[in-house]
């Protein structure tokens, strides 16, 4: 793997720049991305597992025919073309998926020349490109939404990301700690888990939405269906805005928050649904593009 200095350096005389992944492509994206690759590169290199799993073992077997040389220490190189491409696009969904010891670790991908097309380092959910400037735009072509997801340089908006996925994590271990102390107080005083819930909810503080929507879909709090429905469309439809203001003025990060918030109530419906399916049709909205009217007004 090439070192950090090598990484940034900007010798390269081919145009080719380095773009930090922002968010893990996973489903169609990580599908996309790998075909792409399969263009590009003729080479796929991964750290393999002291101990693997049967999962881990069986795509280690698989890909036995496409080794290229002899495994050096716990790193083997494949050949990476149209015939080895279904093996990788079968062993996960998600790029951070190939970490130990379920998978080899670390999927990364280089060209002919030796030099790094894909690079990506799972434990610590970090990637990056070197793409040209035909590269991105057929990488866009494939992923529309990945224009959001690349960072050049791993400028300002890259090193804000990996600090907002740090902050993430946090919130998530918070919620999982208040969904067993409300499961638990819910049984003696459910208005009262019901009150504070709402009050988050309608706090208006992102971190507070945020596990007051873990705690609803947790719990299974169907009374707060209305409330949330609501707060999809005005949010979704920008009337509402909690995005923080250190986002507001990079569209990169704005946009990647305002996403994930959106997907987030959704998901909450769709929780709650799944558990009183067939009396409500789960609610849907489209975001508007940027540049879109925020005012928009039924006919």
């Amino acid at each position: 793997m090439p070192s950090a200095n090598s990484r940034l350096s900007s010798t390269d005389i081919s145009g080719r720049r380095t773009y930090d992944l922002i968010d893990e492509p996973s489903g169609d994206e990580y599908r996309a991305l790998l075909d792409t690759a399969a263009s590009k590169c003729t080479m796929a290199v991964v750290h393999l597992p002291a101990t693997p799993t049967a999962h881990a073992q069986e795509v280690i077997e698989q890909l036995a025919e496409f080794r290229h040389g002899d495994v050096n220490g716990t790193t083997a190189r494949y050949d990476f073309n149209r015939k080895s491409l279904p093996i990788f696009l079968g062993a996960a969904d998600r790029l951070y998926a190939w970490k130990h010891p379920d998978l080899p670790a670390n999927l990364s991908l280089f060209r002919e020349d030796g030099t790094p097309w894909l690079i990506s380092v799972s434990e610590q959910r970090l990637g990056y490109l070197e793409l040209t400037p035909f590269e991105k735009l057929l990488l866009a072509r494939a992923i529309p939404a990945i224009g959001a997801s690349l960072a050049y340089e791993a400028a300002y908006d890259a090193i804000m990301v990996y600090l907002e996925r740090r902050w993430e994590d946090v919130h998530e271990s918070l919620g999982n700690e208040l969904v067993t102390y409300a499961d638990q107080l819910q049984r003696e005083n459910p208005d009262g888990v019901e009150d504070a819930v709402r009050a988050w909810l309608q706090s208006r503080s992102p971190e507070r939405v945020e596990v007051a929507l873990q705690l609803i879909r947790d719990l299974n709090l169907q009374e707060f269906w209305d409330e949330v429905n609501e707060l999809l469309e005005s949010y979704a439809l920008k009337k509402t805005d909690i995005t923080p203001a250190v986002f507001r003025s990079h569209p990169v990060l704005r946009d990647r928050w305002r996403t994930r918030y959106v997907v987030m109530l959704q998901n909450t419906l769709d929780a709650l649904e799944s558990h009183h399916e067939g009396e409500t049709e789960p609610y849907l909205v489209d975001t508007p593009a940027d540049g879109q009217s925020d005012d928009r007004q039924d006919n």
